[in-house]
Formats: structure tokens, C-alpha cells, sequence
């Protein structure tokens, strides 16, 4: 179901970024919206280990608790990732994008507010969420990497520091309401992945 999720997305071919090959990725319309929005919750909320596990992941986000996101991030890339869905000429780290934006549905009962490709400092953040009470934001920027092991540390860090360098943080540090600002760098390796976080406010 997440697969057919992201191959449904549309692409803006003006938003590529030359340096990463990265583009800005939508629902193409209110309809499809509506349908994915209502199959994706119906799917979670039958599904016990996906949402304990997402529930986990979102708690972990918003703790700055690398450890607890990674773990559970893994465990659902094994259960609920194919080899196959990376069969496509698309940009592998689209397929993360949407996988991720699927999965933090399910943790709406934490999460307040949910941002994808929003214009942030002085570029676009890849994931933005807001703890239900506000006092905490995750700022999610996300790498994939055709390298296994330490490359996708070392992809994971530098991912951080893009969010310190561009400036993606700067709208929250200083609204009062929030109190605890983290910026998480995930880099994927088909289905594993490594996180990375810096408490920066």
C-alpha cells in the first residue's frame, strides 16, 4: 500500500536542486488526496505493529532519542520495505520522503503540526513536526545512500548540519512556545537506516 502511496506522488520538474538531484514531490489532486489520506489511516489503524511502532518512532522524535528512532525506524523498513519498490527510475530518496510522510500519519496523536518540502532559512525543509502541546520540533532531513554501512552514518551527519547551515530552524528559536528544538539527519540504505540528532535549541 505505501509503495502504491509514493509512486502516486507527481514531481515539479522546476523545483530539481542540481547539487542533489532532489525535487519537491505533491498529491496531484484533492481526490487522490482524500483517498490515500483515508486508506493510509484505515491501514494503520488495523494494523497494531505499525502503529505501536510509528507511535514509539514519533515519541522518540520529539525526546531527541536517536536510539529509539532508529530502532523503530529499522524495524518497520524490514517489515513493511521491498527490494522491489526500489525498482523504479525514480530518485530512491523520494520513495524515503513518502514512506516517512506515511508513516507520521499514524502519529497524529502527537503531532500537532506535519510539514513536507516547506521553504524554511535558505532552502526547503524536507520534514517538519510539532508536538501536540508545541514545546518540541522535529526537523527531519533525509539522505539515502547505494553505500552500506558507515556511509550512511557519515551521510546521516552531515544531513544535521545542512539544517544548522541553511538555517532551517531559525522560525522556532525564538517562539517562546517552543522549548526544545532537534535536528535529526536520517540516511537510508535500502532497508536500514541511521539517525543522527543535535539538540540545537
Amino acid at each position: 500500500m505505501l509503495r502504491r502511496f509514493t509512486e502516486s506522488l507527481t514531481f515539479e520538474p522546476q523545483s530539481r536542486n542540481p547539487e542533489s538531484d532532489e525535487y519537491n514531490l505533491y498529491i496531484p489532486n484533492e481526490e487522490i488526496r482524500k483517498c490515500f489520506k483515508s486508506r493510509i489511516l484505515n491501514y494503520f489503524k488495523n494494523n497494531s505493529v505499525m502503529k505501536n511502532h510509528t507511535g514509539e518512532l514519533v515519541k522518540g522524535m520529539f525526546e531527541g532519542d536517536a536510539e529509539k528512532v532508529q530502532d523503530n525506524l529499522n524495524t518497520l523498513l524490514g517489515k513493511y520495505v521491498s527490494i522491489r519498490d526500489f525498482a523504479t527510475n525514480a530518485p530512491k530518496e523520494n520513495y524515503y520522503h513518502g514512506f516517512m510522510n506515511g508513516l507520521l500519519i499514524n502519529g497524529t496523536s502527537f503531532i500537532e503540526e506535519h510539514k513536507s518540502n516547506f521553504e524554511s532559512g535558505d532552502g526547503y525543509v524536507d520534514i517538519i513536526i510539532a508536538s501536540k502541546n508545541s514545546d518540541a520540533v522535529a526537523i527531519l532531513e533525509l539522505k539515502q545512500t547505494d553505500k552500506p554501512f558507515g556511509a550512511r552514518l557519515i551521510a546521516a551527519q552531515k544531513a544535521v548540519e545542512q539544517i544548522n547551515e541553511k538555517g532551517y530552524a531559525t522560525v522556532y528559536m525564538n517562539d517562546p512556545l517552543v522549548r526544545n528544538v532537534y535536528a535529526y539527519g536520517i540516511c537510508f540504505h535500502k532497508k536500514l537506516c541511521s539517525v543522527v540528532v543535535k539538540k540545537i535549541k
